[in-house]
C-alpha cells in the first residue's frame, strides 16, 4: 500500500498509478523544492520522468520568472533554490554544453554556466593579467574553463550558417522574446571572447590533474534553510550567490592529459575557423601528442578522424606534412595523400591503387583530388591518365561510372595504360562487396561492345566474372571489330600482355576465389603448365589442413593432385566455418573422387569430414533422431576406425561429433562394448549406463551416477601450486585446474551445449545442481532439479572445487537447456531457483511463472502441485516483498494451506508498495485478509481504498453462507485473474 497519505506531496517512489498497467505519474518541478534529496533519488533512476534536461529547463525558466517577481526574502530563498537545483542537474549531466545546447536553448545555456561561475566563485576573486590561473582551485577553474571553452565554441559555430543550433524555446514567460534575449547572449559572447580565449591560452601549462564537481558539491535546500534561520540573515545572504557556503573539493577526476587535449582542441578548431592555420596546426599536433595518453571520457572525446581532417587540411593549407602517429603505426591513406601531393603527386598512384583495396577515402575527396592532379601545369600527362583510371575504377564498384567519359579516357590514353585499368578493377574486386561486383561486371558488359578492351578482359582476370557461355557469346559480338583492327591497332595484344608473371598473378587470384571444383583444376592446371614445379598450396599463407593429411598429400608423387586435394580440403573447411554444408560437401566429393583409385586411406579420411559435414547440419537442425540406421552405422564405423592401423585415424572433432549424434539420439547400447580413450567417450559413457536403466530407478542407477558425479566434480577440481622466488621463499599461490580430470572445463562447457536430447540434459543439469547446491550448503537457497535422490549427499574434499566455475557453468548450462525446451517446467523452475538465489527477484518471478503458464495453458487449470511447490509459492512470496510489490505478496500468502495470514498481514501493513495496490483488491478472496483490509484504512483515514475493500467484500460469491462448492469457484476465478495478471506484468 502506498505511503504519503499524511504528507501533502508523496514522494516518488510511491507516486504509482493504481493500476498496473499505468505508467507512474511524472513528478512537478515544485516537489523538488519541497522534499531535500529527492531530485538525487530521482536522476539515479532509469529513464526517470521528467528527464534531466527537461528538469534543468524547467528550473531554469523557474528561476527567470521569479526574478521578475516582487522581491522579497522568501522571493530571494526560492530563486536560490532554482539555482542550486539547475546545477545539480548540470553536474549530473557532466557540464556537456554540447549537449545542453542541443536541448536547451542558448539563453538557459548561458544562464546556467554564468550561475555555475557565481556559485564557486569567493568574492574577493579578482583575476589580473599576471594572475597565474593554473593555480586556482579546481572548481573555479572548471567554471571558468567550461564557460570559456562554451563562449568560443559558441562564437564558431554560430558564425557558420549551417552550424546553427535550432533549440526550442521551452517555457518562456508570456512576452518573452527568445530571439532578442539569444542575440543579448551572442552580443555578450563577442565582446569577451578575447578574454575567453586568453584565459584558454594561460590554462595551457596546467600541469595537475583536476577535480570536476558533481552533484553532491552543492549543499542542498535543507542545508542551505538551516543556514538561514531568519529572513533577515536569508535576505542579507541574497545579494549574490557567492555568499553561499563554498562547496567541498570533491568530484570527478580529471586527468591533465583528458583537460589539456580538449583545450588545444577547442582552440585549435578557433584558430582554424580564423584562418590561422599555422597556430591551428600546432594545436592539432599538440592534441595528437596527447591522443596515445587519453581515452574518451565524459570531457573530452578523441575522434581519429576529425583529428585527421584537420592536420590534413592544414597540411595542405601551409605546405607542410604534418602527421606524426608513432612509428609502429603506419600512416593513413588519407595522410599520404597530403604528404604526396606536397611532392607533387609522388607515388600517388600507389596510394590510390591501395585505396581501391581497401576503400578507405571517400569518394568525394578522390574526385577533388583527381581534379586538382588534371589541373597540374607540373604533373606529367600520364600521371594524370593512371589518377584519373584508379578514380574510374573506384566509380565502377560504386554503380557511378560514365561509360562514355571512361571510353574516352582510355582512347586518349597511351597503349601501356590500358593494361593499369584492368590492374585497378582485379585490386578494386579482391576486396569489393558482392553489390559491387554486380556494378563492376555491368560496366565490363558494356566495354565488351569495345573492340580495343574486350578480348583482354575477357581473357585477362576478368574472366573470372564470366560464365563460359558469356565469354563465348562476347567474342561472337565483337569478332567483325577484330578482323577490322587486324592489320594496324594492337590494342588487345596491348592488353593481353604475354608477361608470364601477369598470368601466374591472374591465375592465382582466380584460384582464390573460384568455388567450382572443375574450374579450380583447370586453373591448376593452367598455373603448372607455366610453372612445372611449384606447389600453388601456399598462394595464400593461411591456407592449413590437418597434419594427419597432409603426410599423405606431401607423398604423393603428382604436384597437381597434391595441390587439388590440398585446396578442395582448404576450401571445405571454410565453407564448413561459414556453414555452407552443401558446397563442403561438392569440395569433399570432388576430393573422393580423385583418391578413390590410387589413395585409399585419404579417401577413408575423406569420408569421414563429409561424414562429419552430415553431423554438423543434423546438430544444427537437431535432428539427431531422424537418421535413419545406415547412418548410425556409418557413424559407428568411424568411432571404430579408431582401432584400425590401416585406416587413416579420425580427427577428434570429427569423433566427439560421432560421440554426441548417439547421444541425442539415444543410442546408449553402442557404449557398452567399446572404449575410446576420449573425454567426450568417457563422459558420454556414464550417461549411456544411466539412461539404459532409465535415472528414476534409483538402487540401479546410483553406482554409476556416483561415477558420473564424480567425474563433474573433477572437472571443477583444483591444485595449488605455490611458487618461490630467487631466494627460496615464497613468492605466490597459483591456483589451476586439476590434470586428472576428465576433461577441462572449456571442452565440459562445449559437450554439454551439444547436448538437445532432453533426458540427457535433464540428467547433467541434475548432477550439476546437485553439486552446486552441496558446495553451497544453503538450504534456504537450493535450486531444484530432477532425480535428487540419485546423486551422493556428499563431495569428497568439498575445499579443492571452485565453486565460482561450477556457478558460471550451471549458468549457461541452464540457459542452453531453456533454449533447447523453453516448454520443460523443471528447467524453468531451476532457472528461477537461480535467480532467486542471487537476489534477482524480477527475472525470478518471471521464470516461476513461465513454468506455471506452460503447465496450465495460461493459467487455464490449477498449477500442478510438482510445479509449483509449497517451497515456489514461498519464494515467489519473498521475492514479490522483495521488490516491494506486498498486495502482490498478500495475494500469494492464500494460496498456501493453511494461508499464512501473519505474512499477508505484515505485507498489507507495508507503507512502501509498487504494485497496484487497491486495484488489486478484486484478487482477494480470503474474508479475513479483507476485513483486515478494511480495518487498515479505516485506520489511517484511507476512505477510498477502504471503499475499494469492502465492495470486494461485500460481493455474493465470497459469502460464507455459500457451499463449498461455490467458494472454491470464486477462488479459483481470482487465482485466475491474479496469475494472468503477474504474467503480463513480468514476463
Amino acid at each position: 500500500m502506498n505511503e504519503g497519505r499524511d504528507s501533502p506531496v508523496p514522494p516518488i517512489e510511491n507516486r504509482r498509478s493504481d493500476s498496473p498497467a499505468l505508467p507512474p505519474t511524472p513528478l512537478l518541478w515544485f516537489e523538488f523544492l519541497l522534499k531535500p534529496g529527492l531530485l538525487e533519488i530521482h536522476l539515479s533512476s532509469d529513464n526517470p520522468e521528467p528527464s534531466a534536461t527537461l528538469l534543468l529547463e524547467q528550473f531554469v525558466d523557474q528561476s527567470i520568472k521569479e526574478a521578475n517577481n516582487e522581491e522579497s526574502p522568501s522571493q530571494h530563498r526560492k530563486i536560490h533554490s532554482l539555482k542550486v537545483l539547475a546545477l545539480k542537474v548540470a553536474a549530473h549531466l557532466k557540464w556537456d554544453f554540447s549537449f545542453l545546447q542541443t536541448s536547451l536553448p542558448l539563453y538557459m545555456v548561458h544562464k546556467v554556466l554564468k550561475d555555475f561561475v557565481e556559485w564557486v566563485s569567493p568574492p574577493e576573486l579578482n583575476i589580473q593579467p599576471t594572475t597565474d590561473v593554473c593555480s586556482l582551485d579546481d572548481s573555479v577553474l572548471v567554471a571558468l574553463t567550461i564557460y570559456n571553452r562554451w563562449s568560443v565554441r559558441t562564437y564558431v559555430e554560430r558564425s557558420v550558417p549551417s552550424k546553427l543550433i535550432k533549440t526550442q524555446p521551452g517555457n518562456v514567460p508570456g512576452a518573452f522574446n527568445v530571439a532578442g534575449v539569444n542575440d543579448m547572449v551572442m552580443k555578450t559572447v563577442k565582446d569577451t571572447l578575447p578574454d575567453s580565449l586568453n584565459f584558454l591560452e594561460r590554462c595551457l601549462p596546467l600541469d595537475r590533474d583536476i577535480y570536476f564537481p558533481d552533484t553532491h558539491t552543492f549543499i542542498d535546500i535543507d542545508a542551505f534553510s538551516s543556514s538561514s534561520p531568519t529572513p533577515s540573515s536569508s535576505a542579507n545572504a541574497n545579494s549574490s550567490l557567492t555568499k553561499l557556503p563554498a562547496p567541498h573539493q570533491h568530484g570527478i577526476k580529471v586527468t591533465k592529459e583528458e583537460f589539456l587535449w580538449q583545450l588545444n582542441y577547442d582552440l585549435g578548431c578557433y584558430s582554424f575557423h580564423q584562418q590561422q592555420y599555422g597556430k591551428a596546426a600546432d594545436m592539432f599536433q599538440r592534441v595528437q601528442e596527447l591522443s596515445p595518453k587519453v581515452e574518451t571520457s565524459f570531457y573530452c572525446h578523441p575522434e581519429a578522424s576529425k583529428l585527421e581532417g584537420y592536420l590534413a587540411a592544414c597540411s595542405a593549407l601551409i605546405g607542410q606534412n604534418l602527421n606524426r602517429l608513432p612509428s609502429n603505426e603506419p600512416p593513413s591513406l588519407l595522410s599520404r595523400c597530403e604528404a604526396s601531393k606536397a611532392r607533387n603527386y609522388q607515388d600517388i598512384v600507389a596510394v590510390l591503387l591501395e585505396d581501391n583495396f581497401k576503400q578507405e577515402l571517400s569518394m568525394w575527396y578522390r574526385e577533388c583530388l583527381g581534379d586538382d592532379v588534371a589541373k597540374s601545369a607540373i604533373t606529367p600527362s600520364k600521371l594524370k591518365q593512371q589518377v584519373a583510371l584508379c578514380n574510374s575504377a573506384r566509380l565502377a564498384a560504386e554503380g557511378r561510372m560514365n561509360l562514355n567519359d571512361l571510353k574516352m579516357n582510355l582512347q586518349q590514353s597511351p597503349q601501356e595504360t590500358r593494361p593499369f585499368f584492368v590492374e585497378c578493377i582485379v585490386k578494386t574486386l579482391s576486396s569489393s562487396s558482392e553489390h559491387q561486383k554486380s556494378n563492376i561486371k555491368s560496366l565490363l558488359r558494356l566495354l565488351f561492345r569495345d573492340d580495343m578492351l574486350c578480348k583482354g578482359i575477357l581473357e585477362g582476370p576478368l574472366s573470372v566474372l564470366f560464365s563460359e557461355d558469356e565469354r563465348q557469346e562476347f567474342l561472337r559480338c565483337c569478332k567483325p571489330e577484330e578482323g577490322k583492327q587486324a592489320g594496324g591497332d594492337t590494342s588487345q595484344r596491348d592488353l593481353h600482355s604475354d608477361n608470364q608473371g601477369l598470368q601466374m598473378g591472374q591465375l592465382e587470384l582466380k584460384l582464390l576465389l573460384t568455388q567450382d571444383p572443375n574450374e579450380l583444376e583447370s586453373v591448376l592446371r593452367a598455373l603448372h603448365k607455366l610453372s612445372p614445379n611449384r606447389r600453388f598450396s601456399a598462394v595464400c599463407s593461411k591456407w592449413q589442413i590437418d597434419r594427419s593429411y597432409g603426410y599423405i598429400i606431401d607423398a604423393m608423387n603428382n604436384r597437381l593432385i597434391q595441390d587439388f586435394i590440398f585446396i578442395l580440403l582448404v576450401k571445405a573447411q571454410h565453407c564448413i566455418e561459414k556453414k555452407s554444408y552443401d558446397a563442403a560437401i561438392n569440395h569433399l566429393e570432388a576430393a573422393c573422387k580423385n583418391t578413390k583409385d590410387s589413395y585409399f586411406r585419404l579417401y577413408t579420411g575423406v569420408r569421414n569430414e563429409i561424414l562429419y559435414v552430415e553431423l554438423l547440419r543434423l546438430a544444427e537442425q537437431k535432428g539427431a533422431k531422424t537418421a535413419g540406421p545406415d547412418f548410425k552405422q556409418m557413424v559407428l564405423a568411424c568411432l571404430l576406425g579408431t582401432r584400425s592401423d590401416r585406416d587413416i585415424q579420425p580427427r577428434e572433432p570429427v569423433l566427439d561429433q560421432c560421440i554426441l549424434f548417439l547421444l541425442n539420439s539415444q543410442y546408449w547400447l553402442c557404449f557398452f562394448n567399446a572404449d575410446i580413450p576420449l573425454p567426450f567417450w568417457k563422459i558420454s559413457k556414464f550417461i549411456a549406463l544411466c539412461m539404459k536403466d532409465d535415472p528414476s530407478d534409483t538402487n540401479k542407477c546410483r553406482p554409476v551416477a556416483k561415477e558420473l558425479s564424480q567425474a563433474m566434480v573433477s572437472v571443477f577440481s583444483t591444485t595449488t601450486q605455490t611458487k618461490r622466488n630467487i631466494t627460496g621463499g615464497n613468492a605466490a599461490t597459483v591456483t589451476r585446474e586439476t590434470s586428472t580430470a576428465i576433461m577441462t572445463r572449456v571442452e565440459f562447457v562445449n559437450f554439454v551445449k551439444s547436448l538437445y536430447d532432453d533426458r540427457c540434459l535433464s540428467l547433467v543439469l541434475s548432477c550439476l545442481v546437485k553439486i552446486y547446491n552441496l558446495l553451497k550448503d544453503d538450504v534456504t537457497n537450493e535450486l531444484s532439479h530432477e532425480y535428487q535422490a540419485l546423486w551422493p549427499n556428499t563431495i569428497t574434499n568439498p575445499g579443492s572445487v571452485d565453486i565460482d566455475a561450477v556457478a558460471t557453468t550451471l549458468h549457461e548450462v541452464i540457459g542452453h537447456a531453456v533454449s533447447v525446451d523453453p516448454m520443460k517446467s523443471e528447467w524453468l523452475c531451476t532457472q528461477a531457483d537461480a535467480r532467486y538465489a542471487k537476489k534477482q527477484f524480477g527475472s525470478a518471478l518471471k521464470f516461476y511463472l513461465q513454468a506455471a503458464m506452460v503447465s496450465t495453458q495460461f493459467f487455464e487449470n490449477p498449477i500442478p502441485k510438482t510445479v509449483w511447490t509449497e517451497q515456489v509459492y514461498k519464494r515467489c512470496i519473498k521475492a514479490c516483498s522483495g521488490l516491494q510489490c506486498h498486495t502482490q505478496a498478500a495475494i500469494l500468502c492464500q494460496f498456501l494451506q493453511p494461508i499464512d495470514y501473519v505474512t499477508a498481514f505484515q505485507a498489507l501493513q507495508e507503507k512502501r508498495c509498487y504494485d497496484g495496490s487497491d486495484s488489486l483488491y478484486s484478487c482477494f478472496w480470503d474474508l479475513a485478509i479483507l476485513e483486515f483490509l478494511v480495518f487498515t484504512h479505516h485506520k489511517r483515514s484511507e476512505m477510498d481504498k477502504k471503499q475499494a475493500a469492502m465492495e470486494v467484500l461485500s460481493q455474493a460469491e465470497l459469502n460464507t453462507c455459500n457451499s463449498e462448492t461455490v467458494l472454491a469457484a470464486a477462488a479459483r476465478k481470482r487465482q485466475k485473474l491474479f496469475l494472468q495478471s503477474m504474467a503480463k506484468q513480468y514476463l
